[in-house]
């Protein structure tokens, strides 16, 4: 069927008339906005939508940790606040169909997304200091707090587009799908964008202020006056200077009491990483320099910078590195291969490296090559070289195990915590002890650090792993606590043995006072060994199926 020579899809029905692209394309224009450009607002604004929330998360892990409860929380946020975002904008769009309405909309949450710098550390900074507050709560206000607002304003944008392309009912449904398509489209992009190029290249508060660029950009182009475009764009970029400015990182942090100098700190794909420089955390070296790492606000190791022969030799700042040789006395010779999961500042390999020349060679294996980096920058840690000891790998700590030969390791340790010490939960897992085992020697050991309480009502952890550990290794796994306030949340050392054998207190004390122990401070960690490791029957068994250790962090 045709009218007036064109086929009758090419026409659409407005307020009554009979109009075709072209008309209304040209009505559109009439007040200041294309149709195109109205697109191009739509596919932007869905694109920012996804990229803030792919940055947004990572903010949030920097307090809260990389877990699914943090992520539980933001996703349910932004899938909250467009839901009310698509019912105001529906009812907005029907009393004001106004392309100045819809840039205000955009002017609006470009405006908070460039207070989120601002904002975002001294507000997690707070939740973090309440200590009684749950972990789910405290993602839950994060994200409630720094995206709600701009999330909503931006689920306002496609039924207000829909409303302002659709002038009737004749044609309203395919505009809504297209639009909607487009909005899709565009957050899909903003996916992608964000998860594989932004984060290589910016930090999430560079991030996040340039989708408040693109958000600014969208309004101005909505705005169908030049009084209100220029007004826009000047308060815009007033607040994004001020943003920038305000959230600029001063030079000092306070860590445990001390003031440590800022060296660097940026985003890698995994972690937020801090060189920092100040006094020795080692006991009784607190008059010495030291250089140290930190990942999402967590200490993972570091070395002394000044002090006798700090030029030759690594000298830890940091004791629970010490602890991961525990292994040694449980040992009748020096390790041949070690396999080391988590390289942090490499100090641990390092002085295994140092202080047992008989190592023939020690891999190093972490998925963030940022850590390798960093490691080789400040730390000192060994490049990869032909006939080198120290082997950097970067790879997926359980993939690497599972391509390792059988029986090919002397000495495994499992190193991989993070903020506030959760454990990446493939690497805990019993499947995983299971693939640990088979590359273990008959004499070999694991060693695994975990931060837990024994006992008391932050002990879920520990007891979990406890009984994920003794179906593979029976009466092999012997626990060290780093404090002797068993009750308090701190490093537990894990060895377990290969061979399942159980080697006593009063054995491993003889052990450290010989000649194959190289470190006096190892007696004082056995002395804290628990004579018996005791089950919590309602303990669960974490495996690949089932293993909530993000809950049990800090609880």
């Amino acid at each position: 069927m045709k009218i007036n020579g064109l086929k009758l899809d090419e026409f659409l029905t407005v307020e009554g008339e009979v109009m075709s692209k072209e008309s209304r394309e040209a009505k559109l224009e009439e007040k200041g906005v294309s149709l195109w450009v109205l697109k191009l607002v739509v596919f932007l604004c869905g694109a920012t939508l996804m990229s803030m929330e792919m940055a947004g998360v990572r903010i949030l892990n920097v307090y809260f940790g990389s877990v699914i409860q943090v992520w539980g929380a933001i996703i349910g946020v932004f899938l909250g606040a467009l839901s009310l975002g698509y019912f105001i904008g529906g009812i907005l769009a029907d009393r004001w169909p106004r392309f100045n309405v819809l840039g205000l909309i955009i002017f609006i949450a470009s405006l908070f997304v460039f207070l989120i710098p601002l904002i975002a550390d001294p507000f997690c900074e707070y939740l973090q200091d309440l200590r009684g507050m749950d972990l789910r709560l405290q993602a839950l206000l994060g994200s409630i707090t720094l995206y709600f607002i701009p999330s909503v304003a931006m689920g306002m944008v496609s039924p207000f587009a829909v409303r302002l392309a659709a002038r009737g009912m004749g044609d309203i449904g395919r505009v809504a799908g297209r639009l909607y398509a487009l909005s899709t489209m565009g957050s899909i992009f903003g996916t992608f964008l964000a998860a594989f190029v932004l984060v290589e290249f910016m930090g999430n508060r560079a991030i996040i202020l340039s989708l408040g660029v693109v958000l600014l950009f969208c309004a101005i182009l909505s705005l169908n006056t030049a009084g209100g475009r220029v007004k826009a764009g000047v308060v815009g970029l007033l607040l994004m200077a001020g943003s920038m400015l305000g959230s600029q990182l001063p030079d000092t942090i306070k860590l445990g009491g001390a003031e440590y100098k800022r060296i660097e700190e940026f985003d890698s794909v995994y972690h937020h990483m801090r060189i920092l420089e100040g006094p020795s955390r080692y006991p009784d070296r607190d008059n010495l320099d030291a250089r140290m790492l930190t990942f999402n606000r967590q200490i993972q190791g570091g070395i002394e910078i000044t002090g006798p022969e700090r030029d030759e030799k690594i000298f830890t700042t940091t004791g629970y590195t010490e602890m991961l040789h525990l292994g040694i006395p449980f040992r009748d010779v020096v390790p041949e291969r070690v396999l080391v999961i988590g390289c942090g500042a490499g100090t641990g390999p390092m002085t295994l490296h140092q202080d047992y020349p008989g190592i023939k060679r020690i891999d190093v294996v972490d998925i963030d090559p940022a850590v390798f980096s960093v490691a080789r920058k400040y730390f000192r840690f060994p490049e990869n070289s032909p006939g080198g000891v120290i082997t950097s790998n970067l790879q997926d700590g359980r993939i690497f195990i599972r391509q390792a030969e059988e029986k090919s390791y002397d000495y495994v340790i499992v190193d991989a915590y993070s903020a506030g010490g959760q454990i990446p939960f493939h690497l805990i897992t019993r499947e995983f002890m299971e693939e640990v085992k088979r590359i273990l020697t008959p004499e070999g050991v694991m060693v695994l650090n975990i931060i837990s309480s024994v006992s008391g009502k932050h002990s879920r952890l520990y007891q979990a792993v406890v009984k994920t550990l003794r179906p593979v290794y029976g009466e092999g796994v012997h626990v060290f606590p780093r404090s002797y306030r068993i009750e308090y949340p701190s490093n537990i050392i894990i060895v377990c043995t290969g061979n399942g054998r159980k080697i006593g207190r009063g054995e491993l004390e003889y052990r450290c006072q010989g000649d194959l122990v190289k470190r006096d401070i190892l007696l004082r960690y056995v002395l804290t060994m628990l004579e018996e490791v005791e089950e919590a029957e309602d303990a669960p068994m974490l495996t690949d199926d089932f293993c909530p250790v993000d809950s049990m962090v800090g609880s």
